[in-house]
């Protein structure tokens, strides 16, 4: 790998390792370009704030510090700045309205879950068809505002009957993620390792029907630590993946500012 856009601080709390210990990381081991994503902190209705993602107050100091770093390490690698968002109607807007004070560079979609206050339903396992619908509908309703640079893990929501609904809803995803132009990604950090648990994300099911539609695919660390940008294993695992349903990965990923 030369590049990756999924890496996280530890501001979300739930990330370890100085920005940059990421940067010295991703020089030592050949990458040419890397891209910070921390959790965005959506402006909820009545300041609801979830603990495991960045605070509001954080912002402008991970601009200013990640700003910096870009300038100190310039003749080295390309540094970039943006967020991993969840996409919200009526929460997300003024949030990047917020957020064009900054100098964002880009955003990718990570629907972990969706609300506007704190009885959010996280997308993780579910017998509901419906739940998996809502998820999808969610996923489609971000590609179409154009903002998101590619969707992070989009196979993270583990329909447990294994059945035509799960099909028939992933390539439903699929077929409006390669309308919009918006690449997949294959996640890493799924594979296990460094001490997390082996998810049920890369999902060869889900793979098999984005090369079923020819999706755009990238492999992305999604680094929680600075050691995770040498992931050798998981990226094996991904590419293993991919090339069996006819994917070879994306390089050199086009960036969308918001």
């Amino acid at each position: 790998m030369t590049e990756n856009f999924h890496t996280h601080t530890y501001r979300c709390h739930h990330a370890t390792g100085t920005d940059r210990e990421y940067i010295e990381k991703a020089i030592e081991l050949g990458y040419k370009k890397l891209g910070f994503s921390d959790h965005l902190p959506q402006l909820y209705p009545g300041g609801f704030a979830r603990s495991d993602r960045m605070a509001l107050a954080d912002i402008p100091e991970y601009f200013d510090t990640l700003t910096k770093l870009k300038a100190e390490y310039k003749k080295e690698i390309e540094i970039y700045i943006g967020f991993e968002s969840e996409y919200q109607q009526g929460v997300t807007e003024p949030t990047l309205e917020h957020l064009k004070q900054f100098p964002l560079d880009y955003l990718i979609l990570g629907q972990h879950f969706s609300t506007a206050d704190s009885s959010e339903h996280y997308f993780s396992q579910t017998e509901d068809a419906g739940q998996l619908k809502q998820y999808v509908n969610e996923v489609i309703a971000a590609i179409k505002t154009g903002k998101f640079t590619f969707i992070a893990h989009p196979d993270v929501f583990n329909y447990a009957p294994d059945d035509d609904i799960y099909y028939t809803e992933m390539k439903r995803l699929c077929v409006a993620a390669k309308k919009a132009n918006v690449p997949l990604e294959c996640n890493m950090l799924g594979t296990g390792g460094f001490g997390n648990r082996r998810r049920n994300y890369p999902c060869d099911k889900f793979f098999k029907i984005a090369g079923e539609v020819g999706n755009e695919v990238l492999i992305s660390c999604d680094a929680h630590q600075p050691e995770m940008l040498d992931n050798k294993e998981g990226y094996d695992i991904c590419l293993n993946m991919l090339k069996k349903y006819g994917i070879t990965p994306l390089t050199n990923i086009k960036l969308i500012k918001p």
